[in-house]
């Protein structure tokens, strides 16, 4: 695994429009709908895969909602979730501490006013609060992540010693 490079994630996975619908939804049910419509998790309610994802996606809002986040702010914070959950998903090998340095390099990001590299959206508490539900939330959940979505790794070790004749094979 290698270390990534943190950017400005504003707008990138909910537009406006998509978070003016999402807010308009009054049902938990009508937000999953409207999720499953913007990132194509149609199959949440028969998939597991798809299901995991979309709890998420829904508690991440939720978040954001009870934090009463404004939308960009929203947009933002989405986003960051997103993409820590990508890196943690893009290798079966063990990537938390790099996985937690990316999330702290976007909160950063997006927290200290450096245009063109960063933008001062979140305020200090917002950053704390962030924090502490990514650990309780997203942090405590890595290795179910982890084991869910990356194929399982097998190693099949074939030793030659050059100095030794080979082992005749077992009989039947």
């Amino acid at each position: 695994p290698k270390r990534k490079q943190a950017s400005i994630a504003l707008w990138t996975d909910l537009s406006i429009s998509a978070i003016d619908r999402l807010n308009e939804s009054s049902s938990s049910d009508h937000v999953k709908q409207v999720l499953a419509d913007i990132f194509m998790l149609d199959d949440h309610r028969t998939d597991s895969r798809s299901a995991i994802v979309m709890d998420l996606f829904f508690y991440t809002l939720q978040f954001a909602k009870r934090e009463q986040f404004s939308r960009d702010k929203t947009s933002a914070f989405f986003s960051i979730i997103k993409r820590i959950f990508e890196m943690c998903i893009e290798t079966p090998f063990d990537n938390k501490d790099l996985t937690h340095d990316y999330f702290k390099d976007l909160l950063i990001c997006h927290s200290v006013q450096r245009p063109p590299y960063s933008l001062a959206l979140f305020s200090a508490t917002n950053v704390m609060r962030i924090s502490q539900h990514a650990l309780n939330t997203f942090f405590r959940h890595f290795d179910m992540y982890k084991y869910t979505f990356t194929p399982e790794v097998s190693l099949d070790l074939a030793l030659k010693y050059s100095e030794m004749p080979p082992t005749p094979p077992p009989e039947a």
